[in-house]
């Protein structure tokens, strides 16, 4: 096979490539908008091949179920989230200052996306059905490699691995700020790692619960959805310094 043969058959390649991942995210649109509407138990799979005008056959071809959708939205997400927190390092900030800008973005991503908490919150209950939380954990908060816990983490469903590792990294991250900025004085806390981790849990798993079922006008009331994010992230740095 010559050179040209060679560069048709990657452009072939590639542009299969791009249509099964435009087609899977038209997918993903589609179910997340359903999931926020109608909630996971309650959606079918025909359900979402109808609302992006799909065969069930085709939509299979895609997705065998919809935990596998349903985990894909989780990890979508988290690699945008993870490429916005990169860029917020910055040297010249307190690791107070960066930790607070990571919480801003994380309270604003669940106000147009509530559905994100929820399915961190799967991931806990599947992994704690494998018995693999303690793991997930111990690998988030200590940043353990050892062959134990990759093995654990590696065994999962692909679909699950892939959620579960951008969350370890997404922990990590928080985590690297919070020991600097004790290191640089910003962060005042007697709370241990383990001791953040789960209040970091409890305000972002109950700020998504919050969102999800915040029927009532919010402006009818003078609380708009920044004058919470701003409480949320004053409470925040009330319990670091």
């Amino acid at each position: 096979m010559d050179k040209k043969d060679d560069d048709s058959q990657n452009k072939s390649i590639t542009k299969k490539q791009i249509k099964i991942s435009r087609v899977k995210n038209i997918i993903l649109d589609g179910a997340l908008e359903l999931f926020l509407k109608d909630n996971y138990e309650n959606v079918a799979m025909n359900d979402i091949a109808d609302s992006v005008a799909l065969s069930r056959a085709t939509l299979y071809n895609y997705f065998r179920t919809k935990e596998i959708i349903y985990f894909d939205i989780g990890t979508r997400y988290g690699q945008k989230l993870i490429k916005k927190l990169q860029k917020l390092k910055d040297p010249k900030k307190s690791g107070l200052e960066v930790l607070i800008s990571i919480f801003k973005i994380l309270l604003e991503d669940t106000i147009k996306n509530p559905l994100i908490p929820q399915i961190l919150e799967n991931l806990y209950l599947k992994l704690n059905d494998l018995n693999l939380l303690n793991h997930f954990f111990i690998t988030a908060v200590n940043k353990n490699n050892s062959t134990e816990v990759k093995v654990s983490i590696d065994s999962l469903d692909r679909h699950i691995m892939g959620f579960t590792n951008i969350f370890i990294t997404y922990r990590r991250i928080m985590n690297s700020e919070f020991q600097r900025g004790k290191i640089d004085g910003s962060i005042k806390t007697s709370l241990d790692d383990l001791e953040f981790f789960s209040m970091m849990n409890i305000i972002y798993l109950g700020s998504g619960g919050f969102f999800r079922s915040f029927q009532f006008p919010l402006k009818q009331y003078g609380m708009t959805e920044n004058k919470i994010v701003k409480l949320i992230l004053e409470l925040i740095k009330s319990q670091l310094t």
